[in-house]
């Protein structure tokens, strides 16, 4: 039986909790040579341990890569690829109001002048947006997965936009963790567009009432010219619904 996001955002509440007790409403929590903010009682920690512990986004980022976060959260992603794209650029992109300040707080606490933070959304087109706001999982804030009647208003580009709204080129590596909008994303963007992208690291959601799942999405990165590798093990995606991509141009 497939657990639902839902689900999965209650487990992160009450997990949240245990990690949190003890610690003041707000901490700085320090991981090999980075530091963050961190909100008690939210997803922060965890989402601090799965990029810098666990590894999670599992891609190569060389000193001059331009990377792109889409959901850039509170910015444990973003941090890590700063120090590693040491004369490159980092854009990230957050839409939710709360999640954007962490993040502005955690780029200024690290000392980071190759960031570029943007308190938007990336979506299938441009304009505004409901996203619905998770009462449990900070790290949940989707445009799909209604499990709440609370929203924001947000602002949203496409990738396309992204191209040419600051003149790049070419991204070196693109991560999308988008709460089950990544289908929209990435099908809705020309190859032509794709093909000025080299690496993708996303992750997917197929627990969320969508018209597509992951095996359509690897099906149009490789017709798109990508290599992609499923990095999740079948038996997790399979109970839980989400998993792990990496997409390598190789046309």
């Amino acid at each position: 039986m497939l657990i639902s996001q839902n689900m999965i955002n209650i487990s992160f509440k009450m997990l949240n909790k245990i990690i949190s007790v003890g610690k003041d409403k707000e901490y700085i929590h320090n991981v090999d040579d980075a530091s963050f903010f961190i909100r008690k009682d939210s997803s922060d920690a965890f989402v601090v341990y799965e990029v810098w512990k666990r590894k999670l986004y599992d891609i190569d980022i060389k000193e001059n890569d331009m990377v792109i976060d889409v959901g850039a959260n509170i910015g444990a992603f973003t941090i890590l690829a700063a120090k590693n794209a040491i004369n490159g650029n980092v854009f990230s992109f957050e839409p939710e109001k709360s999640n954007f300040k962490q993040l502005q707080k955690n780029v200024r606490l690290n000392k980071l002048k190759n960031v570029v933070v943007h308190n938007l959304g990336v979506n299938k087109s441009k304009g505004t947006a409901q996203l619905f706001v998770s009462n449990n999982n900070e790290a949940g804030h989707s445009l799909c997965n209604s499990e709440t009647n609370e929203t924001q208003t947000i602002h949203c580009m496409t990738l396309v936009d992204i191209f040419d709204k600051y003149n790049i080129n070419n991204i070196d590596v693109l991560k999308l963790d988008i709460e089950g909008a990544e289908y929209d994303v990435l099908f809705s963007t020309p190859v032509k567009t794709l093909r000025k992208i080299d690496k993708i690291i996303l992750e997917f959601h197929d627990n969320i009432d969508l018209k597509y799942n992951y095996k359509e999405l690897i099906s149009f990165l490789e017709n798109a010219g990508f290599k992609v590798t499923t990095l999740s093990p079948n038996w997790f995606i399979g109970i839980f619904g989400v998993g792990m991509l990496k997409a390598e141009r190789i046309l």
